[in-house]
């Protein structure tokens, strides 16, 4: 858990102890924690791609919010013309 949200809900992979192998079911666990966690990854890979918010904030700070907002709707409008593409 975090320390600095405790009201939310964490969720670490599952770590074999030694000697032992993990079972099947936490092999499950482990394979759908990582599969949204590539995701979350992927999301936050985009938007730094935006040097804006991927190097050190050097704008007035009252602008970040609006800046982040922009960003971040340009990453789901590259996101989804790329679905749109493949399909």
């Amino acid at each position: 858990m975090d320390a600095q949200y405790p009201d939310r809900d964490s969720r670490v992979a599952l770590k074999r102890k030694p000697g032992k192998s993990l079972t099947r079911e936490e092999k499950e666990y482990n394979r759908a924690l990582s599969r949204i966690r590539i995701r979350v990854e992927h999301a936050i890979r985009r938007v730094k791609i935006f040097r804006i918010m991927g190097d050190r904030y050097r704008n007035p700070r009252h602008k970040y919010a609006i800046i982040c907002d922009i960003v971040c709707g340009l990453a789901n409008m590259k996101l989804l013309d790329e679905s749109l593409n493949a399909a």
